[in-house]
């Protein structure tokens, strides 16, 4: 694959159509080392869990139930605080909160951090 041979670092890909999300695209993924998106609102029933290469995981949280607004309870981060601590185990994990339109990223952010140093 092209991409491979011009960039060997770290690469996730956010699909947005549900093919995207069968186990061959997931093998396929994994063998070109690229990590697939898990991505808050899903569209497809596994977009919430991320797929692809084991040695990323990226969560890219946009806010539920009101895309780039909602604000993300302690129910949802302390259950994703559980998948960095597990996915971290196998690789690298990624957490990009995009729920910015009334700045409760830094705050979703920051509530995650705290869970993770204790």
């Amino acid at each position: 694959m092209g991409l491979r041979r011009l960039h060997r670092g770290a690469v996730a890909c956010e699909p947005r159509h549900p093919s995207w999300f069968a186990p061959a695209v997931d093998s396929m993924l994994a063998d070109l080392k690229i990590a697939r998106v898990a991505a808050d609102p899903p569209r497809a029933k596994v977009d919430a869990q991320p797929g692809g290469w084991p040695g990323l995981a990226y969560f890219r949280l946009h806010g539920s139930s009101r895309m780039y607004f909602s604000a993300y309870e302690d129910a949802f981060l302390d259950a994703l605080e559980r998948w960095v601590r597990r996915l971290s185990s196998t690789g690298d994990v990624w957490v990009i909160f995009d729920n910015t339109a009334t700045r409760a990223a830094a705050d979703n952010a920051r509530s995650l951090m705290g869970r993770l140093a204790r």
